[in-house]
């Protein structure tokens, strides 16, 4: 298989899996449609993303699908909150990081009374477990997107 985590990735996801023989997931966006029909296709799903201003309908186009009709929520983007903004992070920082993602979770849930489920736009995004016993919603990032993958795979 071939994977990618990241949203702007998406943009090659029909040329590379036109190319190749195997699966190809270019951008953790791809779970967006399956994840709709697992939560029930009115409920909401959060993309949790670095930059809004860097992912938009072009993006979700190239993953194989539209916001108008899949419903989501894209807020702002971890980098314009200031424990994000210096990106020099450390071991000391892990917590803060964690409970500031855990506080944008928990408002995000309050401002979206339809939230269904969260996916991490971003390969790199943490704290996924974290999210999901904070909030009591799934959580889909890279490795679930992996995960899938090679269990639909490891027997060829």
């Amino acid at each position: 298989p071939i994977v990618g985590g990241c949203g702007i990735f998406a943009f090659f996801q029909r040329e590379v899996s036109h190319a190749v023989s195997v699966p190809v997931a270019k951008s953790n966006l791809v779970q967006v449609p399956p994840i709709s029909q697992l939560i029930g296709i009115n409920r909401r799903i959060r993309i949790i993303t670095w930059s809004k201003r860097f992912l938009g309908e072009q993006h979700f186009n190239a993953a194989g699908w539209s916001a108008q009709k899949i419903p989501i929520a894209v807020g702002k983007g971890l980098e314009e909150f200031p424990v994000w903004k210096n990106q020099n992070f450390g071991p000391e920082k892990i917590s803060l990081l964690e409970a500031t993602m855990v506080q944008i979770a928990k408002d995000v849930l309050k401002e979206n009374q339809d939230l269904g489920a969260f996916v991490y736009e971003g390969a790199a995004l943490g704290f996924a477990p974290t999210l999901q016993k904070a909030t009591g919603l799934p959580v889909f990032n890279l490795a679930t997107l992996v995960k899938m993958i090679f269990s639909g795979t490891c027997f060829i």
